[in-house]
């Protein structure tokens, strides 16, 4: 399986311990994307693909875990009966 982890910078060259945000089978938690909308004032992470959908979640105000309360919603859906449209890797948003 794969994983998607954050760390609190302690400087421009080193990062404190890791904290595991998610984890899954096969490759379905890969490509996280960070996301601060400065209209809502919180933040969210993006992740994932693998033929499945693009989920995002809600991160607490540090960033270092979900926020209380939320859950991934899937935000892009796959349609397996159209090739160009069945694969989403590499979620960006800005």
């Amino acid at each position: 399986g794969h994983g998607i982890f954050a760390a609190a910078g302690t400087g421009p060259m080193g990062f404190g311990p890791p904290v595991v945000l998610a984890r899954g089978p096969g490759f379905g938690t890969i490509d996280p994307c960070f996301f601060h909308s400065t209209r809502l004032g919180r933040s969210f992470l993006y992740w994932g693909s693998a033929g499945a959908p693009i989920l995002g979640r809600e991160l607490r105000a540090d960033g270092l875990g979900f926020a209380a309360g939320s859950e991934p919603v899937p935000v892009l859906l796959p349609d397996p009966a159209d090739p160009a449209r069945w694969l989403w890797e590499g979620v960006h948003v800005i």
